[in-house]
Protein backbone atom coordinates (compact mmCIF):
# COMPACT_ATOMS: atom_id res chain seq x y z
CA UNK A 1 0.00 0.00 0.00
CA UNK A 2 1.33 3.16 -0.87
CA UNK A 3 -0.70 5.84 1.21
CA UNK A 4 -3.80 5.49 -1.00
CA UNK A 5 -7.29 4.86 -0.44
CA UNK A 6 -8.64 1.60 0.84
CA UNK A 7 -11.23 -0.42 -0.59
CA UNK A 8 -14.21 -1.08 2.26
CA UNK A 9 -13.44 -4.73 1.35
CA UNK A 10 -10.28 -4.81 2.01
CA UNK A 11 -10.47 -3.72 5.39
CA UNK A 12 -11.17 -6.96 6.58
CA UNK A 13 -7.74 -8.20 4.98
CA UNK A 14 -5.50 -5.70 6.84
CA UNK A 15 -3.48 -6.69 9.97
CA UNK A 16 -2.80 -4.27 12.84
CA UNK A 17 0.31 -3.54 11.50
CA UNK A 18 -0.41 -3.34 7.64
CA UNK A 19 -3.34 -0.62 8.59
CA UNK A 20 -1.05 1.27 10.96
CA UNK A 21 1.45 1.09 8.03
CA UNK A 22 -1.16 3.02 5.52
CA UNK A 23 -2.04 5.18 8.23
CA UNK A 24 1.26 6.49 8.64
CA UNK A 25 1.57 6.61 4.98
CA UNK A 26 -1.31 8.73 4.52
CA UNK A 27 -0.40 11.02 7.11
CA UNK A 28 3.32 11.49 5.38
CA UNK A 29 1.33 12.35 2.41
CA UNK A 30 -0.86 14.97 3.92
CA UNK A 31 2.10 16.51 5.60
CA UNK A 32 4.17 16.80 2.48
CA UNK A 33 1.09 18.21 0.57
CA UNK A 34 0.48 21.04 3.52
CA UNK A 35 4.40 21.68 4.28
CA UNK A 36 5.28 22.81 0.78
CA UNK A 37 5.40 26.32 1.77
CA UNK A 38 6.17 27.37 5.72
CA UNK A 39 5.15 30.08 7.41
CA UNK A 40 7.45 31.60 10.06
CA UNK A 41 5.28 33.03 13.03
CA UNK A 42 6.19 33.92 16.76
CA UNK A 43 5.30 30.88 18.94
CA UNK A 44 2.06 32.26 20.61
CA UNK A 45 1.01 32.83 16.77
CA UNK A 46 1.06 29.21 16.11
CA UNK A 47 -2.19 28.91 15.66
CA UNK A 48 -2.02 31.24 12.06
CA UNK A 49 0.48 28.78 10.63
CA UNK A 50 -1.84 25.76 11.39
CA UNK A 51 -4.84 27.47 10.37
CA UNK A 52 -3.21 28.37 6.71
CA UNK A 53 -1.88 24.35 6.77
CA UNK A 54 -5.84 23.18 7.23
CA UNK A 55 -7.25 25.79 4.81
CA UNK A 56 -4.42 24.36 2.33
CA UNK A 57 -6.19 20.75 3.31
CA UNK A 58 -9.26 21.74 2.71
CA UNK A 59 -8.81 23.05 -0.54
CA UNK A 60 -7.10 19.96 -1.67
CA UNK A 61 -9.91 17.10 -0.01
CA UNK A 62 -12.65 19.43 -1.63
CA UNK A 63 -10.77 19.20 -5.29
CA UNK A 64 -13.52 16.20 -7.30
CA UNK A 65 -10.75 14.73 -9.63
CA UNK A 66 -9.21 17.77 -11.07
CA UNK A 67 -12.21 20.27 -10.25
CA UNK A 68 -11.04 22.93 -8.09
CA UNK A 69 -14.21 23.11 -5.88
CA UNK A 70 -15.05 26.06 -3.19
CA UNK A 71 -17.32 23.18 -0.51
CA UNK A 72 -18.08 19.54 -1.51
CA UNK A 73 -21.53 18.03 -1.15
CA UNK A 74 -24.46 20.93 -2.12
CA UNK A 75 -21.75 22.69 -3.33
CA UNK A 76 -20.01 20.00 -5.85
CA UNK A 77 -19.53 22.28 -8.68
CA UNK A 78 -16.20 24.50 -10.40
CA UNK A 79 -16.44 27.66 -11.07
CA UNK A 80 -14.09 30.11 -13.01
CA UNK A 81 -13.88 32.61 -10.23
CA UNK A 82 -13.14 30.10 -7.81
CA UNK A 83 -10.88 27.77 -9.82
CA UNK A 84 -8.92 30.60 -10.83
CA UNK A 85 -8.47 32.57 -7.20
CA UNK A 86 -8.23 28.75 -6.08
CA UNK A 87 -5.07 28.83 -8.64
CA UNK A 88 -3.25 31.39 -7.40
CA UNK A 89 -3.22 30.27 -4.17
CA UNK A 90 -2.54 26.72 -4.60
CA UNK A 91 0.53 27.87 -6.95
CA UNK A 92 1.47 30.06 -4.31
CA UNK A 93 1.56 27.04 -1.65
CA UNK A 94 3.53 24.71 -4.33
CA UNK A 95 0.86 22.83 -5.99
CA UNK A 96 1.67 23.33 -9.90
CA UNK A 97 -0.11 19.88 -10.43
CA UNK A 98 -3.56 20.54 -9.51
CA UNK A 99 -3.69 24.13 -11.16
CA UNK A 100 -2.64 22.10 -14.51
CA UNK A 101 -5.03 19.84 -13.80
CA UNK A 102 -8.20 22.20 -13.39
CA UNK A 103 -6.83 24.55 -16.43
CA UNK A 104 -6.40 21.82 -18.70
CA UNK A 105 -10.07 20.41 -17.63
CA UNK A 106 -11.90 23.56 -17.18
CA UNK A 107 -10.33 24.84 -20.30
CA UNK A 108 -11.86 22.20 -21.90
CA UNK A 109 -15.08 22.85 -21.56
CA UNK A 110 -14.55 26.24 -23.62
CA UNK A 111 -17.75 26.48 -26.25
CA UNK A 112 -17.37 26.84 -29.95
CA UNK A 113 -18.17 30.69 -29.75
CA UNK A 114 -14.91 30.84 -27.21
CA UNK A 115 -17.19 31.69 -24.17
CA UNK A 116 -15.70 29.72 -21.06
CA UNK A 117 -18.56 28.88 -18.64
CA UNK A 118 -18.98 30.10 -15.21
CA UNK A 119 -19.52 26.76 -13.51
CA UNK A 120 -18.94 22.64 -14.80
CA UNK A 121 -20.24 20.14 -12.87
CA UNK A 122 -21.10 16.38 -13.23
CA UNK A 123 -23.75 17.00 -15.88
CA UNK A 124 -21.03 19.42 -17.91
CA UNK A 125 -20.65 23.05 -18.63
CA UNK A 126 -23.82 25.82 -17.56
CA UNK A 127 -24.01 28.17 -19.97
CA UNK A 128 -25.22 30.80 -17.59
CA UNK A 129 -24.95 34.42 -18.90
CA UNK A 130 -21.47 35.50 -16.92
CA UNK A 131 -19.20 37.36 -19.08
CA UNK A 132 -15.87 37.24 -17.06
CA UNK A 133 -15.07 34.01 -17.18
CA UNK A 134 -13.49 33.68 -20.31
CA UNK A 135 -11.28 36.67 -18.50
CA UNK A 136 -10.53 34.33 -15.52
CA UNK A 137 -9.71 30.87 -17.25
CA UNK A 138 -7.09 33.68 -18.99
CA UNK A 139 -5.60 34.85 -15.82
CA UNK A 140 -4.96 31.06 -14.24
CA UNK A 141 -3.35 30.42 -17.40
CA UNK A 142 -1.49 33.48 -17.31
CA UNK A 143 -0.49 33.09 -14.09
CA UNK A 144 0.52 29.11 -14.43
CA UNK A 145 3.31 30.15 -16.98
CA UNK A 146 4.26 33.21 -14.78
CA UNK A 147 4.97 30.27 -11.95
CA UNK A 148 6.61 27.66 -14.03
CA UNK A 149 7.62 28.56 -17.44
CA UNK A 150 5.87 25.84 -18.86
CA UNK A 151 5.80 26.91 -22.94
CA UNK A 152 4.32 23.71 -23.91
CA UNK A 153 1.39 23.87 -21.81
CA UNK A 154 1.23 27.81 -22.84
CA UNK A 155 1.55 26.76 -26.75
CA UNK A 156 -1.56 24.31 -25.87
CA UNK A 157 -3.30 26.39 -24.24
CA UNK A 158 -3.13 29.58 -26.89
CA UNK A 159 -5.61 28.83 -29.26
CA UNK A 160 -8.58 28.41 -26.45
CA UNK A 161 -6.48 32.27 -24.59
CA UNK A 162 -7.26 33.30 -28.01
CA UNK A 163 -10.64 32.06 -28.94
CA UNK A 164 -11.72 34.10 -25.15
CA UNK A 165 -10.00 36.62 -26.15
CA UNK A 166 -11.87 37.46 -29.22
CA UNK A 167 -15.43 37.48 -27.22
CA UNK A 168 -14.36 40.74 -25.64
CA UNK A 169 -13.89 44.09 -27.49
CA UNK A 170 -10.16 45.46 -26.56
CA UNK A 171 -10.75 48.31 -23.72
CA UNK A 172 -9.21 51.25 -23.46
CA UNK A 173 -6.46 51.16 -20.32
CA UNK A 174 -7.10 54.62 -18.57
CA UNK A 175 -3.72 55.36 -17.41
CA UNK A 176 -2.33 56.00 -21.16
CA UNK A 177 -5.10 55.49 -23.32
CA UNK A 178 -2.92 52.88 -24.62
CA UNK A 179 -5.17 49.81 -26.44
CA UNK A 180 -5.18 46.43 -24.09
CA UNK A 181 -4.12 43.04 -25.96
Amino acid sequence: MHGGPINAQDLGTLSRGSFREHHEAIAKNWDEKVSRITLTVPKQDQWIADSFKSQLAYILINRDGPAIQPGSRSYERSWARDGSLTSAALLTCGHPEEVKAWIDWFGSHQFESGKVPCVVDKRGPDPVPEHDSSGEYIWAVANYYRFTHDQDFLKAHWPRVQKGRRLHPVAPCPADDRRVR
